[in-house]
């Protein structure tokens, strides 16, 4: 999910890494369990609360998400990172598949339950052993809680509340803690503000991020509605804003163009609303999807042991001999 399956390993490739951690938010570290952030009953509301905006809003959530998921490619460190590893070049269904069904995992049965807490220890498991800088990874955390109500705002059918936002971050911020995240800002308004200095001093384009686009994008368009995906292109930078738009190649939408799409697609969230219907079938879990046309457990998601895709080879140079 994070790094979009930053996938297990010993060390980073050069520059895709190490910074210092910023200061810690204050996690509550509890006995032999994950650092937790919330009290109990303000996480139980944010997560109720994040749970109807997504059942509302669930075309802009999945939506959003896949945006999410590509915009990471924007930033050059986590482009290599993910580049290095190989999994989205050679697997690029399965890593999109997982990222999306360990999101939706979490926000069906909540952060604290069995299902929720195996998906973090999972995530947890496959990001630990890279030196992810905590700058790379609160960013990526942003992409999900500040991309996400901004989605909605721009195309659901109303905007979000200011405490529906604020719930959105606090649930995010609790699964950031548990990932082992530091320094994330207690406010949407903050975390919105950092993940835009982020972005600016940060985004570029890069080849690493421009293969891993082509790469996934069949994968990422096969989950619009029909009508949408001959011009998945034209969306994607249509809802894209500067600098990711640039970083990512994705071409400059005229004003027009922007809003044509952003009102087709209020319309239609106004429409379903109308008739009182809504995207149909949410999130089914352990239906069959994707790769899993049998169905699934969490056991099948991620990368297993293969901190590297099989299909990535590692070839070595025989060193020039030193003369004397």
């Amino acid at each position: 999910m994070l790094i979009a399956e930053a996938d297990v390993g010993a060390a980073a490739p050069e520059g895709a890494a190490v910074a210092e951690g910023r200061a810690s938010a204050g996690p509550r570290e509890t006995d032999g369990e994950l650092p937790t952030l919330l009290a109990p009953e303000r996480l139980a509301a944010a997560e109720a609360t994040y749970q109807r905006v997504v059942a509302e809003f669930t075309l802009e959530f999945r939506l959003a998400s896949a945006l999410a998921y590509v915009r990471t490619y924007a930033s050059p460190r986590v482009a290599r990172l993910l580049h290095h590893t190989g999994h989205v070049q050679h697997a690029a269904t399965e890593r999109a598949v997982d990222t999306a069904l360990f999101v939706y995992e979490l926000v069906h049965h909540g952060v604290d339950s069995p299902q929720g807490r195996e998906v973090v220890r999972r995530l947890n498991a496959m990001h630990h052993r890279w030196s992810i800088p905590n700058d790379d990874s609160l960013w990526v955390l942003g992409t999900f809680a500040v991309l996400g109500p901004r989605t909605i705002d721009t195309l659901g059918w109303r905007r979000l509340t200011d405490d529906e936002r604020q719930a959105c971050a606090d649930w995010w911020r609790e699964v950031g803690t548990r990932m082992g995240i530091t320094g994330i800002p207690e406010t949407h308004a903050e975390l919105a503000d950092l993940f835009r200095a982020y972005e600016v001093a940060h985004l570029r384009p890069t080849a690493e991020g421009r293969a891993l686009l082509e790469a996934s994008w069949d994968v990422m368009t096969s989950d619009l509605p029909a009508p949408l995906r001959p011009v998945s292109r034209l969306l994607a930078a249509a809802l894209t804003d500067e600098p990711a738009r640039s970083a990512l190649g994705l071409a400059h939408v005229g004003a027009p163009t922007r809003t044509a799409f952003r009102l087709a697609l209020v319309s239609r969230g106004l429409l379903s609303r109308t008739r009182g219907t809504s995207v149909p079938g949410w999130f089914t879990p352990g239906a069959p999807l994707g790769p899993y046309p049998d169905g699934y457990t969490l056991d099948d998601l991620g990368v297993g042991e293969h901190h590297r895709h099989p299909a990535t080879a590692v070839v070595r140079r025989p060193r020039p001999h030193s003369r004397t």
